[in-house]
């Protein structure tokens, strides 16, 4: 399942760099196991935050919900998937940034014991390390 989020994630962010938001087209689903989505994805960077809707058709299995919260960054993908015809014509809503209460550390220029607070359906901390190069 967090598989499935992250190459959501990473198809997203590829996709509407090339695509770009959809408009109100029409399209036919090319497989029986196809189902009509609509996305909202939220990119935050500090202070300022964009959001970009999509529709197009996938696979059931694609249609998830999830996020990624880096402290100064943040992604958040919200999915409603539907399977009869044109039923994705509503916005998904962004459901992502309600506080849920939990917190991890994360790592700005000075400290990495700056705290975050956890929005929708955050639930796991992670540790990395990186170079600066």
């Amino acid at each position: 399942m967090r598989l499935n989020i992250f190459i959501v994630l990473l198809f997203t962010l590829y996709a509407e760099g090339i695509m770009g938001p959809c408009g109100n087209e029409e399209m036919s689903c090319s497989t029986e196991d196809a189902v009509c989505a609509s996305q909202t994805t939220v990119q935050s960077i500090g202070n300022a935050s964009q959001s970009v809707q999509t529709k197009n058709c996938f696979e059931p299995k694609m249609c998830v919900n999830g996020s990624v919260n880096l402290g100064i960054t943040r992604t958040a993908i919200t999915m409603q998937c539907c399977n009869t015809d044109l039923c994705n014509r509503r916005d998904a809503s962004d459901l992502s940034s309600n506080p849920n209460g939990k917190q991890c550390y994360y790592c700005n220029k000075k400290s990495c014991l700056k705290k975050l607070s956890c929005a929708g359906t955050e639930d796991h901390c992670i540790k990395a390390k990186g170079m600066r190069i």
